[in-house]
């Protein structure tokens, strides 16, 4: 009988990639809704905003919320996370946000789309109200 060893990650990113992949093999990508990619590239566009990566559209969301959670974390406990943790988007409903912990001591935490989404526009509600009306 052979064993199957676990796989080793030598970042934080490797295994949140492992993560991402594990969680995308068998499904169908997302349809996306293409009158609201035709009206949010059109606000993107009018308020003078660089359009992100269509590849991943998310990673500029990810990557300032992973900036604020590692700042607040260096400012408050003179602690560097981003050393052992890496925060990246889901495609997978039947996760909301998670975080996984690799054998190598590396967490990744992922946030699916609709909740970003959802946390986008709770900020824009709070922060600027006048913007969910166009």
């Amino acid at each position: 009988m052979t064993t199957r060893s676990a796989p080793s990650f030598a970042t934080p990113s490797e295994f949140l990639e492992h993560v991402r992949s594990a969680y995308a093999t068998g499904r169908a990508p997302a349809r996306p809704d293409l009158e609201m990619l035709r009206l949010t590239r059109e606000s993107i566009e009018a308020m003078g905003i660089e359009r992100p990566d269509p590849a991943d559209p998310y990673q500029a969301v990810v990557r300032g919320l992973a900036e604020d959670v590692t700042g607040i974390f260096r400012t408050h406990c003179d602690i560097d996370v981003s050393r052992s943790c890496a925060i990246g988007p889901l495609e997978d409903e039947s996760v909301n946000a998670r975080c996984f912990r690799s054998p190598e001591g590396h967490y990744a935490i992922v946030l699916n789309h609709g909740l970003m989404n959802i946390l986008h526009k709770r900020s824009k509600l709070l922060t600027r109200p006048w913007t969910l009306a166009r």
